[in-house]
């Protein structure tokens, strides 16, 4: 069934405006909510719910830490957006970030960027029974260009297939929002150009 519908993408991520781009593309009705402002993502989301607007997809990504984390934020959005969900046609996709596995000098952003991992993995149990998809997006913390920098451990190396750009991580986010897709949950999708194989080489 190719279910066409409205779709939230939320939050501040470089890659949102992409994505909002991919969706509409195919066709989505895209509501864009900028920023941190949960309270107001919160009313925006059931002014249309309240018009009898049906979900397509929810897409949640943030660039910097929300007072009350990303993680919370993002729970609290798509707990009031899970009634809006027609049966099996719900698609969630979480843009978190390959840093959520640990690098030095980034200890709060992996606690940031794993939280969103777990509430994806956990998610997708609990929406499962609905016929909602969750899944998360890891992209690399630096789109586009990487220069390799002397100090090894200063920051990650250049992803090894090229530079990622915001487009790569919108494609990924179409795919896993699509209705095709509907075996595809609870999965982490690395869209890093391997850099996500770094956190074996030392296992």
């Amino acid at each position: 069934m190719n279910f066409t519908g409205i779709s939230f993408v939320v939050g501040d991520h470089e890659a949102l405006a992409a994505i909002s781009a991919e969706l509409q593309g195919r066709g989505d009705d895209v509501v864009r909510l900028e920023g941190h402002r949960s309270s107001e993502h919160i009313d925006a989301l059931e002014a249309e719910l309240a018009r009898g607007r049906a979900i397509r997809a929810v897409v949640i990504g943030y660039d910097s830490t929300p007072p009350e984390g990303s993680a919370a934020q993002a729970l609290a959005f798509l707990r009031a957006a899970t009634p809006g969900f027609p049966h099996g046609e719900g698609r969630v996709a979480l843009v978190s970030g390959r840093d959520f596995l640990g690098w030095p000098g980034r200890t709060e952003r992996a606690i940031d960027l794993a939280g969103l991992v777990g509430l994806g993995r956990s998610l997708a149990l609990d929406l499962g029974p609905l016929g909602a998809n969750v899944n998360v997006i890891c992209p690399p913390a630096e789109l586009g260009p990487v220069v390799a920098t002397e100090d090894p451990w200063e920051a990650p190396p250049p992803p090894l297939t090229g530079p990622v750009g915001v487009e790569d991580v919108a494609y990924a986010v179409a795919f896993v929002t699509n209705q095709a897709s509907g075996h595809f949950t609870g999965q982490v999708l690395h869209v890093s150009g391997g850099l996500s194989v770094l956190s074996s080489l030392t296992a």
